[in-house]
């Protein structure tokens, strides 16, 4: 019939079947007008036979390699659901952010560490904390450090310099709040950097291995005291010797730079205040423990299940009972392992990983519904010719940026995960818009991006102009390449994809937002990161409303005190669901 023949001739035009006698019509369906095209259309399917006359009257013959498949329609003219979503990957701190949780004991006990750094920590003295937790707290450190050559007899003067004539007069006599705030410490990233190394370790058996500290999933401690001694021993037998490793960083570099010593008085200061830091938060959680009868370790577990153990579960459960229905799936940040955690998405989905994954498991993927595209669509990855287009100065890493192309119907898709600042969106949207030009794909292929861009209101990024990227910004941008984003085209988005404010229990004190002030207006923590992107002239938005479901029953919850994750959503950044049309050619 009429209508699939018109369906032949739409996948032909996708395909740049019709080679040469494009230069003289523009489409095949202009040649069909001028009544220059013959065909034999095969009832069953199979090769569509084709006789193309030329305007100078010469006649070629074609034949159409495609198998039409009626079981998988890829109807180019059809509807397209799609959903985009930063699942987040695990986070190892479980108190680092403010989460949702049913058990109150939660909230009180984010409201006593709060207070507390309040009150006691701008009177109690670094120096006080320490010897509390340990009276030989320092003698017991530097044995370590010296057990581990990190503090040998060549360097005992050196280090001692250190320790009297910076630790000492600059930390420990000053307030616990002084310490967490200091914007040195935090300027050359003396505690951030060893806790990121070492908080939570692969252990490339399917394990992991954690420091002993209250900011992340370790065994419990009985006290203080119980904890320093497990630190010692952790940090003997494993945590020194990773640090030794990797001691010539950036960071030990622009230490250099900056004229306060070399490597090896890096590595000395990243033990020393590494373990200061973490005694602070053990102190004043057990201090808190004993004051409110709030068990912080319980808490810690409760966290633990929602941010780690049951986090991809939970993931998989979302996705497959609340949008089973969904063509494709751009998810942003996802465990190198979810292809096998999420098995139960593969019986419905091509789960797709780009060639070079995250090292940091926060890899950018597409899933591809198998009863939309069958089981062998012609899928080629393409990441490379975007990457190679891509002239920011922030750089992209492997696995943030993925991009395929798939025929039936001809697409281009694009997953991406941006820096945290959205200092890389602008000239990745740049260099896609050039790729599908240069290569093109703008005439043959429909494009569909689905990303975390990190953008943020603009009363938020304009008072930050060179560190944070607009929402106003971003979509100026896309009107100036030809494309749209899936929230009314054009207008700059009312609700928030992220409200995730950080806890006192963080090495970033200075980042720390008081509970008070989550329902602060114009806030860094909260804005609409996450779009899908198309050009305008392709798609057309057929959904009423795209929906932002930020609680996992397909639904938004505006109300900025609702932080998340939370007991049922696992990540920190909301789902955006939407529905395009293609536009006929």
């Amino acid at each position: 019939d009429s209508i699939t023949k018109k369906k032949w001739l739409r996948i032909l035009d996708e395909n740049e079947f019709s080679g040469e006698i494009m230069q003289e019509y523009e489409t095949l369906g202009q040649a069909v007008k001028a009544g220059q095209v013959k065909y034999d259309y095969p009832v069953d399917g199979g090769p569509l036979h084709l006789s193309i006359q030329s305007k100078n009257g010469t006649s070629r013959q074609f034949q159409c390699p495609m198998q039409f498949d009626s079981e998988h329609k890829s109807d180019g003219t059809s509807e397209l659901s799609l959903l985009t979503w930063n699942i987040a990957g695990v986070n190892n701190n479980p108190f680092e952010y403010y989460v949702t949780l049913d058990d109150p004991n939660y909230k009180a006990l984010m409201l006593s560490v709060e207070q507390f750094f309040d009150t006691h920590a701008t009177t109690q003295s670094v120096n006080e904390v320490l010897s509390k937790v340990d009276t030989q707290f320092f003698d017991k450190l530097l044995q370590l450090l010296r057990d581990k050559q990190v503090m040998t007899s060549a360097r005992e003067k050196r280090c001692q310099a250190l320790l009297d004539g910076d630790v000492r007069p600059a930390y420990l006599n000053h307030s616990v709040a002084a310490f967490l705030s200091n914007k040195h410490i935090g300027q050359h990233r003396l505690t951030s950097w060893p806790d990121r190394l070492l908080n939570t370790i692969d252990d490339k058996k399917g394990g992991f291995l954690y420091r002993p500290t209250p900011i992340n999933y370790s065994a419990r401690f009985k006290n203080g005291a119980d904890w320093f001694k497990q630190w010692i021993d952790w940090m003997r037998r494993t945590g020194i010797d990773i640090l030794v490793k990797d001691k010539n960083n950036k960071y030990a570099d622009a230490y250099k730079k900056a004229g306060l010593g070399d490597a090896d008085d890096f590595l000395f200061m990243n033990v020393v205040l590494l373990c200061i830091f973490d005694a602070i938060l053990v102190y004043v959680l057990f201090a808190i423990n004993r004051a409110n009868n709030i068990d912080w370790q319980s808490i810690k577990l409760e966290c633990e299940a929602v941010l780690n153990k049951h986090k991809i579960e939970n993931t998989v459960r979302i996705l497959d009972e609340c949008y089973g229905d969904c063509d494709i799936l751009f998810l942003q940040e996802v465990r190198n392992s979810f292809i096998d955690a999420g098995s139960k998405l593969k019986l419905n989905y091509q789960v797709i990983f780009p060639k070079d994954k995250s090292k940091n498991n926060q890899t950018s993927i597409i899933c591809l519904k198998k009863s939309r595209f069958g089981t062998a669509a012609n899928i080629e990855e393409v990441s490379k010719e975007v990457y190679d287009r891509y002239k920011g100065s922030v750089k992209i890493g492997k696995g943030d940026l993925f991009v395929l192309k798939v025929s039936q119907p001809n697409l281009i898709l694009v997953a991406f995960h941006g820096d945290t600042g959205g200092l890389a969106t602008a000239a990745l949207m740049s260099a896609i818009d050039a790729a599908m030009k240069e290569k093109q794909w703008r005439h043959t292929h429909s494009l569909v991006v689905g990303l975390d861009a990190n953008t943020y209101y603009d009363e938020i990024a304009g008072g930050q102009k060179g560190k944070l990227y607009s929402c106003k910004d971003f979509i100026q941008l896309l009107k100036q390449l030809s494309m749209a984003h899936c929230f009314d085209y054009d207008a700059v988005p009312q609700r928030h994809t992220t409200n995730c404010p950080r806890t006192y229990l963080q090495p970033q004190l200075n980042k720390a937002v008081k509970r008070s002030a989550i329902c602060d207006k114009s806030v860094l923590f909260r804005s609409p990161k996450d779009y899908i992107v198309f050009y305008r002239d392709q798609f057309v938005l057929t959904a009423t409303q795209t929906m932002i479901d930020n609680t996992g029953q397909k639904q938004y919850n505006g109300d900025v005190e609702y932080v998340f994750p939370s007991q049922r959503f696992p990540s920190d950044h909301a789902i955006v669901y939407t529905k395009l049309k293609l536009q006929s050619k």
